[in-house]
């Protein structure tokens, strides 16, 4: 079972925050990170929607960089 989360990347150079996703995997009663693709995009309530599209749509992790190219393509 995987699921998606958005994270906030920190940085002094950018003027808006970038955001990238996470991928866990429940292992053992708790979420381990599998896969992460950062930076996405500064839109956190896009990249928020691709997380939760990818985690209803139970993505493999090896997917998640082509998930997150289509998505940057489109905008």
């Amino acid at each position: 079972m995987y699921r998606y989360e958005v994270f906030e990347m920190r940085t002094v150079f950018a003027s808006r925050k970038p955001y990238g996703i996470v991928c866990k995997e429940k292992r053992n009663g708790g979420w381990v990170p599998v896969a992460v693709a950062a930076p996405c995009s500064g839109d956190r309530e896009a990249v928020s929607r691709l997380a939760g599209t990818c985690t209803a749509r139970r993505l493999p992790p090896e997917r998640l960089p082509e998930a997150v190219a289509d998505f940057m393509e489109g905008r």
